[in-house]
This record gives structure tokens, C-alpha cells and sequence, in this order.
């Protein structure tokens, strides 16, 4: 991520945490002009949103984050949370599959999926979706 972009974000969160959030907005509208859909500033925003209570506007800006062609795993795992906080932890659990798919070494994330996995009663899933970790594994090679 740019210097210039990053410190938009940093702007934004700023201002909201001040709450001026007419100025939140138009540093946000600046980001979205110059970096159309970005993630990591959906992220931002979502978090913004659920701290003012607006947690189905969160949901719906993280399920736009997740773009279905290059999903982004930062963005997965953070609607997977959102997701469990609601007690959606089916969903919750096939997002975070596709987050540790593709940040594999993404230790915390593995953990949490074994336990989400664990809790739902679909412990055999972990092995069916990555029967190499656990090989590796055994192996002693963890990333």
C-alpha cells in the first residue's frame, strides 16, 4: 500500500475517532476516488462502521471487500469474525477456509479455524481442504 494511501486511512480513522465525521467522509471519499474498492480502506471503514453500531452496513461493505476473483484474505478473515460475533458460524467457517487458503501461514488464523471447525462438528473438514498442512505437520515443517 502507498505512503499517500496509508495515510488517507490513517486520516479517516482519525477524524472518525474524534468523531468528525464529515471529515471522516471526505477522506474517505478521496481514497475511494483515487483507489476505487480497496481493501484495506473498505476494512478501515467497516471498522469504523461497526464501532457506531452499524453492523449490517460493516457486513455489507466486507462482503463487497471480498472480491470473488482476488479474494483478499485480510478482508476474508475479518468478515469470517464478523460473521462468528453473529452467531453465523457456517459461514463464518467456509470464509475462513478460503482466508487460510490463501495465507497459509497464517498461524492465528489456522488455529481459530481448528477451533470454529471443532465447535461446528467438522473437525475431518481442516484435513479435507488441506491434506498437505497436516503432512507437513507430522513432517515437523510448519511455516
Amino acid at each position: 500500500m502507498s505512503e499517500s494511501l496509508q495515510s488517507l486511512i490513517n486520516t479517516a480513522v482519525f477524524h472518525a475517532k474524534e468523531q468528525s465525521y464529515e471529515a471522516c467522509a471526505e477522506a474517505f471519499s478521496e481514497i475511494f476516488s483515487a483507489h476505487p474498492g480497496n481493501p484495506e480502506a473498505m476494512r478501515a471503514l467497516a471498522s469504523i462502521m461497526l464501532d457506531m453500531g452499524q453492523t449490517e452496513n460493516a457486513l455489507s461493505l466486507l462482503a463487497d471487500a471480498v472480491d470473488k476473483e482476488h479474494p483478499d484474505p485480510e478482508s476474508l478473515h475479518q468478515l469470517s469474525v464478523l460473521l462468528k460475533g453473529q452467531n453465523r458460524l457456517e459461514e463464518a467457517a467456509d470464509l475462513l477456509i478460503c482466508a487460510v487458503s490463501i495465507a497459509p501461514d497464517r498461524q492465528d488464523w489456522i488455529a481459530e479455524l481448528l477451533s470454529l471447525l471443532s465447535q461446528l462438528g467438522r473437525d475431518e473438514d481442516f484435513q479435507t481442504y488441506f491434506p498437505n498442512f497436516a503432512q507437513r505437520a507430522a513432517a515437523g515443517f510448519t511455516d
